[in-house]
């Protein structure tokens, strides 16, 4: 198919999905025009860790490949709070993502804003700027979304983001923190 897509309009890629039980790089040669959207992190059934599937692929068609991942997604994280989604881990994880050469990120993810919203803020923010300090751009979002109660909103984050437990305890913790921000 790339073959036909570069013989009928020159210059266009053809894009092809690594997923689940065809996640791995194939044996065969790839055409210079196939881009690879590499699914690493989740129906990963390759026995690689995600990072390693992504080396791999990286060394098989190197500069051509993407990411399809999940961040947060409803179904998982019920649009709760996610540590494993922290702006800080996954700065790091799009860090590597520069290294290995990947091109391109989409993801799937909650709708919920008070979820998703400083680590989508961050990201694309980073993508222009992969030297921008991601402190101050977390910072930024909540002042630049909640004025002049951004500190305590972005407290509440900060604690979310170490450690949320949807109990009574956080419940009761993170409704102080919006009673003192209205």
């Amino acid at each position: 198919l790339a073959k036909a897509v570069e013989e009928k309009s020159p210059g266009t890629r053809a894009t092809i999905l690594a997923y689940n039980m065809h996640a791995l790089p194939p044996s065969i040669p790839l055409e210079d025009n196939l881009f690879v959207v590499v699914v690493p992190y989740g129906f990963n059934y390759t026995g690689y860790s995600g990072d390693d599937l992504l080396k791999l692929w990286n060394k098989k068609h190197p500069d051509r490949i993407g990411i399809y991942d999940y961040w947060s997604i409803p179904d998982w994280a019920h649009s709760m709070p996610d540590p494993d989604h922290s702006v800080k881990k996954i700065v790091n994880q799009l860090n590597f993502f520069h290294e290995a050469g990947v091109k391109a990120l989409m993801t799937e993810s909650t709708y919920a804003l008070g979820t998703i919203g400083p680590l989508l803020y961050v990201y694309s923010r980073w993508v222009w700027n992969t030297d921008v300090n991601t402190e101050d751009l977390f910072s930024e979002y909540f002042r630049l979304l909640y004025g002049p109660a951004a500190g305590t909103i972005e407290a509440m984050y900060r604690r979310w983001e170490n450690d949320f437990l949807p109990s009574r305890h956080e419940v009761g913790k993170s409704y102080r923190d919006l009673e003192k921000a209205f």
